[in-house]
């Protein structure tokens, strides 16, 4: 027995110190996965980490990091604010900060953080708002946390997290101590899985409602739910990613006096992204759908907007969408006057992707009217772009290769949009001209609907396979008479 007890009480001492030993190495490789994640985030626009305290442990740490949003515009609204005041009689009022929140995380090691899971670390977070901010946030709400996440951290450095935010309802301030109306949040519900240095994730979650009202304005949305799979394409470009995104919404509505008599109901909102990888290129496939859309006793659904951008080039796309990031966080680009100033340092990249020969395709919008159905796609793409091309526009324009088909109810066009009774000389004139272009063919009327293919390739303008002559428009609308109408099936 005695020569037992030594053995034991020694193995128990090497397992105490074996389990200290890894509990401490796990402690750093949290420590490492949470660095990266804030090396990261640092790059997004406008988002700033002001301070960063991790206090690690044997079996646990602490880290509590401030973030400041939108700082860069603060700042220039502030010097905005300095300089009216000093060439008016302006008060001076409080200085313009920008919004500041903390998150504080209690990090414990594994390889058993909870007592029952094997894993590198587990990590609960909390995110908080200033205390000034506090006092808009409704009773009882300004005690609760804006977000919530439970954290696990796996050996292999994935991870996965359960993100949480509370129903929060904050008052609108109007003049004095009234509110003028209130911004409720029922809350939210994600889950986020994680590679190793956030190489791809998938999230998907949901929130129930979100609504603000106020002065018999209300704007309401319910039932979201949002899935993502992105993967980054490139290691040194952090933000680009390929992969599918869906986004999909039960129902929103927008009412009050804004909207006039007519309110507006939008049922089984669908948004899908899909950027698969091609080689060197990659596609943006979108595609937007409404199964109702009510405006006043009026349906216009379902309607679709589906667009696609194709053979992009990948790394050229990544250098203008860093060139987009960084004019979002160069107060330069707030301070700019003239939109050349703004949209400046997009042209070399954009026109570098040109010389890719990329394709934009409207591949359909529709959607239902009192008269019919309406439904157009386009596509249009630069063929054999050169970079001495951008100077010489006429060149540039020879190398565009478009197309467009549209059909729509022939009483839509004759609609008086935008003209009032005191001009009804102007819709007598829209209908001679449309007669006109039926009768040389550049609409073709079947029934109640009218079509056009346009398409302009090499510098030619043709539509229903005829060169477009835009003397018919004035020719003939003083004599054009009505044209038989076709009874071609018209193929969508």
């Amino acid at each position: 027995m005695k020569t037992i007890m030594p053995v034991v009480l020694g193995s128990a001492l090497l397992a105490a110190i074996g389990y200290a030993t890894a509990t401490w190495y796990l402690g750093g490789q949290a420590e490492l996965a949470a660095g990266e994640a804030f090396r990261q985030m640092e790059r997004i626009p406008h988002l700033k980490i002001v301070k960063r305290d991790y206090r690690r442990g044997v079996f646990s740490s602490e880290e509590t990091v401030t973030f400041e949003l939108f700082g860069d515009v603060s700042k220039i609204i502030e010097q905005a604010h300095k300089q009216r005041v000093a060439t008016s009689a302006e008060a001076p009022g409080s200085p313009f900060k920008a919004l500041e929140f903390t998150m504080r995380s209690q990090i414990r090691h594994g390889p058993l953080p909870d007592g029952r899971t094997i894993a590198a670390a587990a990590a609960d977070s909390e995110l908080d708002v200033e205390e000034k901010f506090k006092p808009v946030l409704a009773p009882g709400a300004g005690h609760q946390k804006l977000l919530r996440a439970h954290t696990i951290y796996r050996f292999d450095g994935e991870g996965e997290s359960l993100v949480t935010s509370p129903p929060i309802v904050i008052s609108l301030p109007g003049a004095g101590a009234d509110a003028i109306g209130r911004l409720s949040w029922e809350g939210l519900r994600a889950t986020i899985v994680f590679s190793r240095d956030l190489r791809s994730y998938a999230i998907s979650g949901e929130a129930p409602k979100f609504e603000v009202a106020g002065k018999g304005a209300r704007m309401m949305i319910a039932g979201m739910r949002f899935d993502t799979e992105s993967k980054r394409i490139f290691e040194d470009e952090p933000f680009f990613h390929a992969g599918k995104q869906k986004f999909s919404i039960v129902q929103a509505r927008v009412e009050g006096p804004g909207m006039g008599n007519t309110n507006m109901l939008l049922k089984q909102i669908s948004y899908d992204v899909n950027i698969p990888i091609n080689g060197e290129f990659i596609d943006i496939v979108a595609e937007i759908g409404v199964k109702d859309v009510l405006v006043g006793s009026d349906n216009f659904g379902p309607a679709h907007y589906d667009v696609t951008l194709k053979h992009l080039h990948a790394r050229t796309f990544a250098q203008l969408q860093r060139t987009i990031v960084k004019m979002y966080s160069d107060a330069a680009t707030t301070e700019a006057r003239s939109p050349g100033e703004i949209l400046g340092p997009l042209a070399k990249p954009a026109m570098m992707l040109l010389e890719f020969d990329p394709e934009i395709s409207l591949d359909r919008i529709s959607f239902k009217s009192k008269q019919g159905d309406v439904l157009v796609a386009a596509r249009a793409r630069f063929t054999g772009v050169k970079p001495e091309d951008f100077s010489q526009p006429a060149v540039l324009f020879a190398k565009l290769d478009a197309s467009a088909d549209i059909l729509l109810p022939e009483s839509l066009l004759m609609a008086p949009w935008g003209i009032t009774a005191e001009s009804a000389q102007a819709v007598q004139m829209r209908r001679r001209q449309f007669a006109a272009l039926a009768e040389s063919g550049y609409v073709q009327l079947d029934g109640a609907m009218a079509r056009s293919k346009l398409e302009f390739s090499k510098g030619q303008f043709v539509v229903n396979g005829k060169p477009f002559d835009p003397q018919v428009m004035q020719t003939r609308t003083h004599h054009a008479a009505r044209p038989a109408r076709q009874h071609s099936a018209i193929q969508r």
